[in-house]
């Protein structure tokens, strides 16, 4: 039970939960209307109120944690499997999703001022520095990866209930009536299911030292 819990159901909910950031977070009948994860971050930041908040761009940098925190435990499990060519390919997604969270190669030649691009750059780096972390998470005890893994579904719930929340209200703002999509639910269910996995390998794990 174990095992079957350790290398099936966590690879069953981080499939779900990368999925879900490229299906609508909101749901419009108009298609165009209906935003995935990524598309949502990027329309909230042209919102006045966004940009005119302090700190700005809230709802956006929300938004943009979900997938640094799908990233991060992505590579986190990869580093548990056992054999080297599933790491390997598992931490390589990891890194090239956290490159796709990096802003455009003008933000360094030209928009560097631009605070869009700056929370793009900050938040891909700080993925792409815990996907390198995980590296070392082979040497980590069994009780330290399923408290991080339990820290960062906290984080990712968190994030993506203030992001939809904030995100909603912009557009409804605007005379847009939205409605929470698929994509958000199946975030919301896969990440409750991880944060709950984590509890009950780190109780598991602590009953065994």
């Amino acid at each position: 039970m174990h095992n079957r819990t350790l290398h099936v159901i966590p690879w069953l909910l981080l499939t779900v939960l990368v999925i879900s950031l490229y299906l609508p977070w909101l749901w419009h009948p108009t298609a165009a209307l209906s935003p995935n994860n990524i598309d949502l971050a990027e329309w909230t930041t042209l919102h006045p109120a966004s940009r005119g908040s302090n700190p700005p761009l809230l709802p956006s940098f929300f938004l943009r944690s979900c997938p640094g925190v799908a990233t991060v435990m992505l590579a986190l499990y990869s580093s548990l499997l056992k054999k080297k060519v599933f790491r390997l390919g598992g931490g390589l997604l990891a890194v090239l999703l956290a490159l796709g969270m990096f802003p455009p190669p003008d933000f360094f030649t030209v928009y560097t001022a631009d605070v869009n691009y700056q929370q793009q750059f900050i938040l891909g780096g700080l993925t792409l520095a815990a996907v390198a972390a995980t590296c070392t998470a082979g040497r980590w005890s069994v009780t330290a990866i399923w408290i991080i893994s339990l820290a960062f579904s906290v984080v990712g719930l968190a994030c993506a209930v203030v992001g939809l929340i904030q995100s909603m209200s912009l557009m409804t703002g605007l005379g847009v009536a939205l409605s929470i999509g698929a994509g958000s639910i199946l975030y919301c269910g896969a990440i409750v299911g991880l944060l709950i996995l984590s509890i009950v390998m780190l109780k598991l794990a602590r009953n065994r030292t």
